[in-house]
C-alpha cells in the first residue's frame, strides 16, 4: 500500500490544478482517479460532449449501489480576473493556521479531506459502500451533475444519504434557495437621437424593466421563510450586467441585462418569473405599437430549484448521529442538492470552511476544519463497518 497523503498534502495538489470553469478539469480529475487506483478503488469517468471534462465516479467497499453513503463535491472553481492575492492563488499557502488558494473553501479542501480517508476506508471492513462522486461546472451550468446524475439512476443507485461538502461551517443544512439566471434583450429602433419619436429607445424601457425588477424584490420582502439560517429570509433580485447602445447621440437599438433571482424554498420560482414575464408583455405591446420590429425577450441561462427541507430524513439521521452539528439550518447559496432531490436520494449538504471566504481573493479554509471533518470520516468510516 502506498504512503497515505495528509489532507493538506492532497489538497496542495488540487489547487495546483486550475480548474476555472472555463478550463478542464481533466488534469485534476485524472490525479484522483490514479490515487484512488493506488488503492484498489476503480473510477468510472463521464466525459461532457466536448471531451474536455468529466465527472467521476468510485466506489469503496461491498459491490452494492443500495445503502452506502455518497459524498459529493464539484472540482471547478470560480475566476481569480481582477482579484488582487497576496499570494500565488494556484499555489497553496499556508500562513498560521489557515490554508490559502483558490478552492481551498469551495470545495477542494473537501476533496482533500475526503481522499486522504481513502486508505483507511480501503482497510476497513465497510458493510455498505462509501461513493465519491466528483463533478464539473457546478459553479456555471450545472452540466456535470446534469450528466451524472442520469448515469447513477441508471445502474439504479440508492443510497442511504448523499453528503454534499460545500463550505456549511460543518453545521447540517438541509435546505436552501432557488436560483434563476436569466437574460433579458430589449430590441428597438435606431434613429437620430434629435428625433426620438422615430425610433424606439431601447435601454429607456430596459430601464423600465429594471425598475419592474427592483418593484418585484420589495414586494418579495414581504413574504418570508421560517427555514432557519437563510439570511436573508426572503427572495431576491439583483440585476448583474447591462449593456447597450452605439453612441450618446443614437437612438439606441439594443439593450440587454443579465439578472438573477434567489428563491425561498417554498415554490416561488415558477412566481417571480411569471411577474416579470407580465410586466415585460406589457412593455413589449408599448413598443410594438411605435414599431412592429421592436419587443422583449428573455431566456434563462440557469434555473436551480430550491432544497426543499425534509426533516428527520435517513441523511440528516446519519450526519447528527456522528457529529454534533446542532439543528438543521438553510443557507442562500446554492448546490447541487436539489438535483439529488429529484432523482429521490436523501441529501444534505454539510462541509468544512466557510462560504464567507468563497469566491473571494485570498480564499482560505482551516485547518482546524479540515481536521474536524477528518474526525467526521472516520466516525462515518466506523459507522459503516459495525452496521
Amino acid at each position: 500500500m502506498p504512503n497515505s497523503s495528509t489532507s493538506v498534502d492532497l489538497l496542495q495538489h488540487l489547487v495546483g490544478f486550475d480548474t476555472t470553469s472555463h478550463k478542464s478539469n481533466l488534469e485534476l480529475i485524472h490525479f484522483v482517479r490514479d490515487y484512488l487506483d493506488e488503492y484498489g478503488v476503480r473510477s468510472t469517468l463521464i466525459d461532457n460532449a466536448n471531451k474536455d471534462k468529466a465527472n467521476l465516479f468510485a466506489s469503496i467497499g461491498p459491490d452494492t449501489l443500495t445503502g452506502g453513503v455518497v459524498l459529493s463535491g464539484h472540482t471547478d472553481v470560480v475566476p481569480v480576473v481582477d482579484q488582487i492575492w497576496s499570494s500565488d492563488p494556484f499555489s497553496l499557502t499556508r500562513r498560521d493556521d489557515k490554508l490559502f488558494g483558490r478552492g481551498t473553501c469551495d470545495m477542494k479542501g473537501f476533496i482533500a479531506v475526503v481522499l486522504a480517508a481513502v486508505p483507511e476506508m480501503t482497510a476497513a471492513s465497510l458493510k455498505h459502500p462509501v461513493h465519491i462522486a466528483l463533478t464539473h461546472d457546478e459553479e456555471t451550468t450545472f452540466d456535470g451533475i446534469t450528466n451524472l446524475l442520469p448515469e447513477l439512476v441508471a445502474m439504479r443507485l440508492a443510497p442511504q444519504a448523499v453528503i454534499i461538502g460545500e463550505p456549511t461551517e460543518m453545521r447540517l443544512v438541509n435546505a436552501h434557495k432557488g436560483q434563476g439566471h436569466l437574460e433579458t434583450v430589449v430590441r428597438g429602433v435606431e434613429g437620430h437621437a434629435s428625433l426620438p419619436d422615430r425610433g424606439v429607445n431601447a435601454i429607456g424601457y430596459a430601464a423600465r424593466l429594471i425598475a419592474g425588477l427592483g418593484e418585484i424584490a420589495e414586494s418579495a420582502k414581504q413574504r418570508t421563510s421560517s427555514v432557519p439560517g437563510l439570511d436573508p429570509a426572503f427572495s431576491t433580485i439583483n440585476v448583474g450586467r447591462i449593456d447597450g447602445g452605439a453612441q450618446f447621440n443614437i437612438i439606441p437599438g439594443r439593450c440587454s441585462f443579465e439578472w438573477e433571482f434567489r428563491s425561498i424554498p417554498d415554490g416561488s420560482n415558477r412566481s417571480i418569473v411569471d411577474e416579470f414575464n407580465e410586466f415585460s408583455a406589457t412593455l413589449a405591446e408599448q413598443m410594438a405599437a411605435q414599431n412592429e420590429n421592436a419587443g422583449i425577450s428573455t431566456r434563462a441561462l440557469l434555473e436551480i430549484p430550491a432544497m426543499m427541507p425534509q426533516p428527520d430524513s435517513p441523511a440528516e439521521r446519519l450526519v447528527t448521529q456522528l457529529y454534533e452539528c446542532g439543528d438543521p439550518i438553510g443557507i442562500a447559496f446554492g448546490t447541487e442538492a436539489p438535483c439529488y432531490q429529484q432523482a429521490d436520494m436523501p441529501v444534505v449538504v454539510f462541509g468544512p470552511g466557510s462560504i464567507e471566504q468563497a469566491h473571494q481573493p485570498d480564499e482560505f479554509v482551516t485547518i482546524g476544519q479540515l481536521e474536524r471533518y477528518t474526525v467526521f470520516l472516520r466516525n462515518l468510516t466506523q459507522h459503516l463497518t459495525h452496521t
